[in-house]
């Protein structure tokens, strides 16, 4: 009986933590898809923002964006099986980590229909302009 009790509580705690990260995430997930510039995707200004940049601060940064994005992916997929927009917060937890190869594959994700029409249709809403998506090369 105690061992039903722990687990009983335990998946309590796991429903309260999942709850608590899919409202985080319908709260950040729009507005980071508001807050990107329309030209993020676009390899050129991955170019002028990676040679702006300083070593120091890059890898504090750097730290510290891996960390809210794990955060973001891991409740994109909590909102995969509860309400809320599930594929935006995985992108966008893509979107803040940095890793190579990371523009590539959030291009994919964004580039697929269902995530592409939420993320401008939230864009619109705001008054911002749709994401520009470079042919893949």
């Amino acid at each position: 009986m105690e061992s039903v009790l722990t687990n009983s509580q335990s998946l309590g705690w796991l429903a309260a933590m999942g709850a608590g990260l899919a409202l985080l995430g319908i709260v950040l997930a729009p507005l980071w898809a508001i807050k990107l510039p329309a030209d993020f995707f676009c390899v050129e200004r991955e170019r002028r923002r990676r040679q702006l940049e300083s070593t120091a601060g890059r890898y504090i940064k750097m730290v510290l964006r891996n960390l809210l994005g794990c955060l973001l992916i891991l409740v994109g997929v909590t909102m995969l099986v509860l309400p809320g927009p599930g594929m935006v917060a995985i992108v966008i937890g893509v979107l803040a980590m940095d890793f190579p190869g990371k523009l590539h594959l959030a291009r994919r994700l964004v580039s697929m229909p269902a995530v592409l029409h939420s993320i401008n249709w939230m864009r619109r809403h705001a008054g911002k302009p749709p994401l520009q998506l470079e042919p893949a090369a």
